[in-house]
């Protein structure tokens, strides 16, 4: 049995705002905004866009947030933040995966999970060279089995230039 995707009514348009010293012909490194900074310059691009595209319904920035702990430790969500200071016994598992896409050229990408769910879910995103690493509860004979048998069968449905 395969999973086939459905498309719905709801799309989104994303952009980036080009890093500073980004001249297209010519990029000069070391050069960085302050996170205000960014958001400010997103906000501009998208008045521009509003400005010059007819048919722009809702519009939403969204700037990703890390957590720091009094420490400095920063963490993807406040769920880990809130973990690495108050649970002494380390109750939830943590996965950690990589996996490289055919177009990385070499260049993984590494996450870091609480939830087998979401491990599941990444592995038939992105197939590819997935690898499971670091994780603080060993899976079961069930779980690799499932996490194999998804992999495969990504790996089948999907072209190597199909990638996201």
């Amino acid at each position: 049995m395969t999973i086939k995707r459905i498309d719905t009514n709801d799309c989104e348009i994303r952009i980036n705002a080009k890093s500073k010293g980004d001249f297209g012909f010519v990029h000069i490194g070391g050069m960085e905004r302050s996170p205000k900074e960014e958001y400010r310059e997103c906000e501009d691009i998208l008045s521009q866009i509003k400005r010059h595209v007819d048919g722009v319904g809702w519009t939403d920035i969204a700037q990703k947030q890390m957590y720091e702990t009094a420490s400095g430790d920063q963490f993807d969500s406040l769920y880990e933040a809130l973990e690495e200071l108050y649970d002494e016994h380390g109750s939830s598992p943590i996965y950690s995966i990589r996996y490289e896409r055919p177009s990385d050229n070499g260049t993984g990408t590494r996450r870091t999970f609480n939830d087998f769910k979401e491990v599941i879910t990444e592995a038939w995103s992105n197939p590819w060279k997935f690898e499971l690493q670091n994780f603080s509860t060993p899976l079961t004979e069930e779980q690799e089995q499932f996490l194999s048998n998804v992999i495969a069968a990504s790996l089948k449905e999907k072209s190597p230039q199909e990638v996201k």
